[in-house]
């Protein structure tokens, strides 16, 4: 074969044809010269603006771009919508899912903590109770049922569930970029992932991702053998599974072999699952194979069919974070139609993350002395909380649209109904709403004039422990704080803002569109297109 036509077939424009799925690179990847760097470990590597931008945006559109195509098989998803080339969601225009909305939540959580771990896993916990009340469209098992315990009253620390998805692992591209000191990276990561997964190998697949979004964003291009011995210095002999995994993925690249023809190698000729030991092999074979290319490497990740929209973010990011904000798509970007977490939302995001400087944070106050609403906006009580502990066990309007979703009501309603008939959950619910009834009106609109005192009253009359009067007014005090700083207008520039009530429009249209593409998916088969 000659190497210098596929080369120039690899940088020239090709039209694909209609219902197929070829890549101009879908047998073949040439070997490219590739420049080794040295680097300095002893230094912490600096992220620019441009490149943590450039892993948002990456994550977001790899998303949009895979989003049509999950859950389908590969000669399907050829026949009803035709090669990835550009956005197919909706009229031509692309939407984000949860994989860009737990990225964005991970960076807010980042400009909060400001370096402290502790304050970073409290903060995106906060995000994601919020998140999912705001009725995603689409959202995993293991982070539903982690989510719902962390309503329950579980700590970050014990909220996660025995799960190897790839829930961390699509939104760690973003620590690897962020995080400043490499002895932090692993930390950091392990606080992402337990948070949901407390299975292993969601921490280490997490951590894959996140060192190559760093290695990319530090060398931009990088030799596969030096990351996979990057990653086995990172985790040693901890999950000789997943460097076994890696290691044939950097064979296959070195090879010169394609994304789908490794994917087919492990298995997956029917799709990627969301396995993270089948997602993190060939989203990182992706990237390797073409580092300088973001819409070849989403490409060549989506065509593999299945998990499509999880395994086009983290390439996304991962390329996004080495080619920067200018090497991404832009006909990509301009085909976005997201609101409120707009592109413009999203680089200022990214801007504020860049400017984050740890140990030089100013608080932000999450007690009960907190600021209060924004001129207009109504008071939050421990009124207010109570209705909200009643509304959990009978689900609202927009729950039992969520539950309606195609592909997932049997095991939204299974967890549901499992926690909401349980009785561990029931007495948390008792015990909670003694704790407010013991109150008096004046209490419940003011918690912070509760004295010591009066807090040991109240756990006596409500038959409770004093540290859990503490905890439900901590608990309340968080909620009460995200809300005011979602809609109040702040001259604190902390993190970028988002309307509650937008989010939850959004997520309804969203909602209509993907009963739509169900509704085509069991329509007879397509004709090409």
């Amino acid at each position: 074969m000659d190497l210098s036509k596929v080369q120039s077939a690899l940088t020239s424009s090709v039209d694909f044809p209609e219902g197929t799925w070829s890549t101009p690179s879908d047998t073949l990847v040439p070997n490219r010269k590739r420049i080794h760097r040295t680097e300095d470990h002893s230094r912490k590597p600096l992220m620019t603006e441009n490149q943590i931008v450039g892993c948002i945006l990456g994550t977001a559109v790899g998303d949009a771009i895979g989003l049509p195509y999950e859950g389908l098989s590969r000669p399907r998803a050829a026949r009803m919508l035709g090669a990835p080339d550009r956005h197919r969601f909706c009229l031509g225009r692309g939407m984000v899912s949860d994989d860009t909305e737990h990225t964005c939540m991970v960076a807010q959580a980042l400009i909060i903590a400001n370096g402290d771990l502790p304050r970073f896993q409290k903060a995106l916990a906060s995000s994601l109770c919020w998140w999912l009340l705001c009725v995603p469209a689409g959202v995993g098992l293991a982070t539903l049922r982690a989510v719902v315990r962390l309503w329950l009253g579980y700590s970050p620390d014990r909220s996660g569930v025995y799960s190897a998805g790839n829930g961390p692992a699509m939104r760690a591209a973003i620590l690897g970029v962020a995080i400043k000191d490499d002895s932090q990276l692993r930390p950091f990561v392990r606080a992402s992932s337990r948070l949901t997964h407390t299975d292993p190998k969601a921490e280490f697949g997490a951590l894959a991702v996140a060192l190559a979004a760093r290695l990319a964003a530090i060398h931009q291009e990088i030799e596969p053998d030096e990351y996979l011995e990057r990653l086995t210095e990172l985790i040693g002999g901890e999950d000789p599974e997943l460097i076994s995994l890696l290691a044939r993925a950097v064979d296959s690249v070195n090879s010169g072999h394609s994304t789908l023809a490794f994917a087919e190698s492990l298995g997956l000729a029917k799709g990627v699952s969301g396995y993270v030991y089948h997602t993190v092999p060939v989203a990182i074979h992706a990237w390797l194979s073409h580092q300088d290319n973001c819409r070849a490497a989403i490409m060549a990740v989506v065509q593999c069919g299945g998990d499509a929209d999880s395994t086009g973010a983290i390439v996304g990011g991962i390329v996004g974070a080495g080619v920067g904000r200018r090497g991404l798509p832009q006909d990509w970007l301009d085909g976005l139609i997201e609101w409120p977490r707009t592109v413009a939302w999203m680089e200022k995001l990214g801007k504020h993350v860049a400017n984050v400087q740890p140990g030089r944070r100013k608080k932000i106050d999450i007690t009960l002395e907190s600021p209060g609403p924004a001129p207009g906006q109504k008071p939050i009580t421990l009124d207010d909380f109570r209705k909200h502990l009643q509304s959990i066990i009978k689900p609202s309007f927009f729950w039992r649209m969520f539950m309606l979703l195609p592909g997932t009501p049997r095991q939204v309603r299974a967890i549901w109904k499992k926690h909401t008939s349980s009785e561990e959950f029931a007495d948390v619910i008792r015990r909670q709403t003694r704790m407010i009834d013991a109150m008096t009106p004046e209490e419940r609109q003011h918690p912070q004039h509760i004295n010591a005192e009066r807090l040991q009253q109240i756990a006596m009359d409500a038959g409770v422990k004093l540290r859990e009067v503490r905890e439900l007014l901590t608990q309340f005090a968080a909620m009460r704080s995200m809300i005011y700083s979602m809609d109040q207008p702040s001259e604190r520039e902390d993190k970028p803002r988002l309307p509650v009530l937008g989010i939850m429009a959004r997520n309804l249209f969203f909602l209509l569109v993907v009963l739509f593409h169900g509704f085509r998916r069991l329509a007879p088969p397509y004709t090409t297109r």
